[in-house]
């Protein structure tokens, strides 16, 4: 198959799916609906904006608009982005693809000595707390520092770590801390958007909770974080 022909079934489906996603029946153009999409809050679609617009530019070039005979042949480099990204909105990497690991976890009535050797020796900078199978909140070292000094304040003895309990200190977790929890089947483009929306809104994310359906009461597969996030934009670039 030549490269326009690649290049035109690529941008027929995505014009489909662009189609679906407007939830249209009228004939709308292929920029109309990237620009609707895009202004209706669409991330997939607003976050590959100016490539589709692009691709509708470059069909034009390549279909005479009287006679729809081919009159162009596009690169392969051409064909490679618009193959790219008709799968990158259609059927995006999934969350799992990034490997799921045994996520290690605290109970409420652990010490929080044992917590900070845990953290330390793994290199973590949180750890989800559970009462039994029930998910608590996430125990950060920021967390801990703010439960040393207003221990450190006390006139009596400076409590041991030893004999506090987890629960004791998630009391003073930072108010503005924001988790949420997504799928493993979630795509990494719903990771992405929801970093970046909390960026945009002033509520940054701290961690997503990957489990089996998104629920609290799930097991924990994967704790994402803003490191992850140079992984992630590399898998979805590829």
């Amino acid at each position: 198959m030549s490269n326009s022909n690649n290049f035109l079934n690529y941008f027929n489906k995505i014009y489909k799916f662009l189609a679906q996603s407007a939830n249209t029946t009228t004939k709308e153009s292929f920029v109309s609906l990237v620009k609707g999409l895009s202004k209706a809050g669409n991330w997939k679609v607003k976050n590959y904006k100016d490539d589709l617009i692009q691709f509708a530019y470059l069909r034009n070039a390549i279909v005479h608009q009287s006679t729809g005979d081919i009159i162009a042949e596009p690169n392969d480099e051409i064909v490679k982005k618009i193959s790219d990204v008709h799968i990158l909105l259609t059927n995006p990497p999934r969350i799992d693809s990034l490997g799921l690991d045994k996520v290690l976890t605290l109970g409420i009535d652990d010490s929080v000595m044992d917590a900070v050797k845990v953290m330390y020796e793994n290199s973590y900078s949180q750890v989800p707390v559970y009462n039994d199978e029930k998910f608590m909140d996430l125990l950060t070292s920021n967390t801990i520092t703010r439960y040393l000094g207003s221990e450190a304040d006390k006139d009596e003895e400076f409590i041991l770590l030893a004999n506090s309990k987890v629960e004791d200190v998630l009391e003073y977790r930072e108010e503005a801390f924001k988790y949420k929890f997504l799928s493993r089947n979630d795509s990494l483009l719903d990771v992405i958007e929801i970093f970046e929306e909390g960026e945009k809104s002033g509520e940054r994310l701290e961690a997503i909770l990957v489990t089996q359906n998104a629920k609290v009461t799930d097991s924990l597969l994967k704790i994402i974080t803003v490191w992850d996030l140079p992984e992630i934009y590399n898998r979805i670039s590829k």
